[in-house]
C-alpha cells in the first residue's frame, strides 16, 4: 500500500503513487514475518495500532484478516476511532459473504475489491459489513525484493538494474 501512495510520479520511472504534490509520512507496523503463508497473533496487531496512535497517525490500513473476531482487537481498534484514526481493512480474499475481521468490526472502514470494469472479482469478499469498493486487480505497485518483476531504470548517463536496489528513499 505504501508504494501505491508514496512511488514517486512524473519521471518516466514506473509507478506513480496517489498523492504526487503533498508531504506524506506513512509509517509501517511489520505485524507478520518474512514468509508470505505467516500468520501473526492477535497482541501483535493491537501492539501495532497502539504504536501507530502513540506516533499521531491519521490512518490505519490494515492488509489482514480472517474469521476470527478478537474482542481485544475490536477494543484496539474502536479506541484507534474514537481518538480521530480512520481504520481501513481488507474486506477478505476468500471470495465468500463470511465475515472477516478486522473489516467487519464496526469502527473499521471495510474495502471490497473490483476490477478495471467495475465488476466484483471472485475473490474479494462480499457481505454486509463491506462500506466501499476499490481497485483491487491488477493494481500497480512496488513491491518487496524479489516478490515481483525486476526492471531496469536510465538515469541518463546512469543505468541502473532493479536487482541492486534494495531499498530506495526520495532525497529530502
Amino acid at each position: 500500500i505504501g508504494g501505491i501512495i508514496g512511488a514517486v510520479g512524473k519521471n518516466n520511472l514506473g509507478v506513480a503513487g496517489m498523492l504526487q504534490d503533498a508531504e506524506v509520512c506513512c509509517l509501517i507496523a511489520r505485524v507478520f514475518g518474512d514468509d508470505a503463508d505467516t500468520t501473526t497473533s492477535t497482541s501483535s496487531v493491537v501492539a501495532a495500532v497502539e504504536w501507530l496512535e502513540e506516533q499521531d497517525a491519521k490512518v490505519i490500513n490494515m492488509s489482514l484478516g480472517g474469521s476470527n473476531r478478537s474482542q481485544l482487537l475490536a477494543n484496539a481498534l474502536a479506541e484507534a476511532s474514537v481518538n480521530g484514526v480512520l481504520v481501513i481493512a481488507s474486506s477478505g480474499n476468500d471470495g465468500s459473504t463470511t465475515l472477516n475481521y478486522p473489516a467487519s468490526f464496526p469502527d473499521v472502514m471495510s474495502v471490497a475489491a473490483v476490477d478495471s470494469a467495475y465488476q466484483h472479482p471472485e475473490f474479494s469478499q462480499s457481505n454486509s459489513e463491506v462500506d466501499i469498493a476499490a481497485p483491487g486487480v491488477g493494481v500497480l505497485s512496488t513491491v518487496p525484493l524479489g516478490s515481483g518483476s525486476v526492471g531496469n531504470v536510465d538515469l541518463g548517463d546512469i543505468a541502473v538494474s532493479g536487482a541492486y536496489l534494495r531499498y530506495s528513499v526520495q532525497p529530502g
